[in-house]
């Protein structure tokens, strides 16, 4: 008998978020025993406690059976009480759930004690009568006679006191356990806010004792240079502005990505580059894949100023510094590496090193980690360790296309261009491909325009959810400009690599950046009114080709079409224009009632079929309504069309 309503339409994740900040009241009696709080809220659950509770009531009423009647409890009793304690047990539980649905539990609770411990007395109550009353039309019990007896309803009555007791005591218990621990909950998070702002505060005043230290050294050494040297205290300076502009800005965040920190450290180096006058040599290593990885800002300037300062500068001829990042056992490794004269870590380090391991500590705690050791031809490598970027899941990428080769040529290249991409099994048709979008949810679906069962575009319009869209085409370009590549790619057949890999690239940019496809309901509308046999309507426009300009042209004002070579001929008043489209595709998205196929090569506009003849050998022509009288064969499969003319 839950004292909640537990919504039938949750998820299991959802009534397990809802469980874990329910309201008081919001459980199932059962669960003041720790055991039974471990599964799942659900109505199958509280039915089925619902039943062990009944069990333990039927128990304490043959217990109690048992202490007054010295003759015992015969069988048969334990029989009905069994069916009287589940009847009256679940129509307490009916009854609860009904409250839940009609809100009426949280609007008791909102009322108070006093509110509530009526509402579970009466509920109680009123469940027990009802109950017993099923129960003895179950047991054909007289209820005529039995609510007649004084001492039969005084045990009814004492029986829903008992269970509205029971059950407004377990209420209130849980009530002040689900307050201690909210209360609990509270106090955990105002403490984890303090220990936030106090680990900010100290990462700013750590990194604010880095700064200085460079600064001072710098502006001395340009100081020196002044007077002697003048153009190199002027390359110094430039040099130095360009680190401060890029490193207060760093400052003031609390992290940097790599990039940005290498990209610093170059300027750094620049300005040391001027003070040794030619003795440093200096490397930058940073793989492209490792650039957007965030870590503390100006983690690597004071073991760089180390390395110089300890290393390089005691050294008469100087020596290099190199500086790089690598990922190590899915840990990221950044490394400061000289070939001076050596520097040892004596344990503590001095104040540099001993704030890099603070800063480490507060950041990262023992997953962050800096080691020195000597190199092995001499010099020192220090190495900061990081828990190395998340793993990127692979993305997984769809191939439809209702021509075999085709299609695995195409996953062949993905596969080929696009390195730790799933490309999942070509689909045939766009059933299937839908049917795989569905199960697989792809990142990438390329969809051939044209397919059995679906065409791309009407697949493309189904797809819900976060599956990015590219069109693959046979029409040349100047058919594919209804497309817009903000909303969706293209890629025309045969595909090459050169326009596949900007494809990959443009989907790279939008899985990065964990973009949404956009909404291309207008856009397929475009197409498909643009590129015949795309869409699933009649053909109302023809983009085609005359000379180097591109038309559309109305299909209703087509004279007919006419098959030439890998060419459909489109035939106007207006003159000849072409378009590469087979005449059989065309056919498909014509209105029947207005076009006739009278050839296996020609379909003609009824509109301007002027009248019939026939030649002295039999055979059939339609001359059709144009200035010059134009006249097409008839092939005799498809003569019976005209014979009522």
């Amino acid at each position: 008998m839950p004292l909640c309503g537990y919504d039938s339409a949750m998820t299991p994740a959802a009534g397990n978020a809802a469980c874990s900040s329910r309201e008081p009241g919001d459980y199932h009696p059962l669960e003041i025993i720790p055991y039974f709080r471990r599964f799942d809220p659900s109505h199958g659950r509280d039915l089925v406690f619902t039943f062990i509770w009944n069990l333990l009531l039927t128990g304490a009423f043959i217990l109690v059976g048992l202490l007054f009647n010295a003759r015992g409890v015969s069988l048969e009793t334990a029989g009905r009480i069994f069916v009287i304690a589940q009847c009256i047990g679940y129509t307490i539980h009916a009854f609860y759930f009904l409250g839940s649905l009609a809100g009426i539990d949280r609007r008791v609770h909102a009322r108070g004690g006093v509110a509530v411990a009526a509402y579970y007395s009466g509920v109680a109550c009123l469940g027990v009568l009802v109950g017993f009353a099923v129960a003895g039309a179950l047991l054909d019990i007289d209820l005529a006679g039995f609510y007649t007896s004084p001492k039969r309803v005084g045990s009814i009555l004492l029986n829903s006191l008992v269970i509205s007791a029971i059950l407004s005591a377990i209420f209130f218990a849980r009530e002040r356990e689900a307050k201690a621990k909210a209360a609990l909950v509270a106090e955990r998070l105002r403490v984890e806010q303090v220990e936030r702002q106090a680990t900010l505060a100290n990462l700013r005043a750590l990194q604010a004792q880095i700064e200085p230290h460079f600064l001072f050294n710098t502006l001395a050494n340009a100081t020196s240079l002044i007077d002697a040297e003048p153009a190199r205290a002027r390359h110094m300076l430039e040099a130095f502005i360009r680190f401060l502009r890029a490193s207060l800005a760093a400052t003031r965040r609390s992290t940097t990505t790599l990039a940005d920190e290498f990209a610093m450290l170059r300027d750094f180096l620049e300005v040391l580059a001027v003070r040794m006058a030619g003795r440093i040599a200096t490397r930058v290593d940073l793989p492209e894949a490792l650039a957007s990885i965030e870590i503390p800002p100006m983690l690597l300037q004071p073991l760089v100023e180390n390395a110089v300062r300890h290393g390089l500068e005691p050294k008469i001829e100087g020596g290099a510094i190199t500086i790089c990042a690598r990922i190590e056992d899915e840990r990221l490794v950044l490394e400061v590496a000289d070939t001076g004269v050596g520097f040892r870590d004596s344990g503590s380090g001095g104040v540099g090193l001993e704030n890099i391991r603070e800063r480490l500590r507060l950041a990262y705690g023992e997953a962050g980690r800096l080691s020195i050791r000597e190199g092995l031809g001499g010099g020192t490598i220090a190495t900061v360790t990081l828990p190395g970027p998340p793993v990127k899941e692979s993305p997984i990428l769809l191939v439809a296309d209702d021509e075999p080769a085709l299609a695995e040529y195409l996953r062949a290249r993905l596969a080929a261009l696009w390195p730790g991409a799933r490309v999942l099994p070509a689909a045939p048709n766009g059933a299937q491909a839908l049917a795989t979008i569905r199960e697989e949810e792809p990142d990438c679906a390329f969809l051939d325009i044209r397919m059995p069962g679906l065409t791309g575009l009407e697949l493309a319009s189904r797809i819900e959810g976060a599956t990015h869209v590219v069109f693959v085409t046979a029409y040349d370009q100047y058919a594919v400009e209804a497309f817009d590549r903000d909303a969706v790619d293209y890629l025309v057949k045969p595909v090459s690599d050169d326009r596949l890999v900007r494809a990959i690239e443009r989907l790279k940019a939008k899985l990065a950046g964990h973009e949404a496809p956009q909404g291309i309901d207008e856009v397929l509308r475009r197409i498909a009114a643009t590129i015949p046999g795309a869409g699933g309507g009649r053909l109302k426009w023809v983009r085609a080709l005359k000379g180097e300009e591109v038309h559309q042209v109305p299909v209703d004002e087509v004279l007919y079409f006419q098959a030439q070579d890998k060419y459909t001929c489109v035939m106007s008043r207006d003159g000849e224009y072409l378009i590469r489209t087979a005449l059989s595709d065309v056919v498909r998205q014509l209105d029947p009632e207005a076009f006739v196929q009278v050839h296996r090569s020609t379909v003609v506009n009824l509109r301007f079929v002027a009248a019939t003849r026939r030649d002295l050998g039999g055979r059939l022509f339609v001359r059709l309504k144009d200035g010059a009288k134009t006249e097409l064969p008839v092939s005799r499969a498809c003569a019976h069309l005209f014979r009522q003319m």
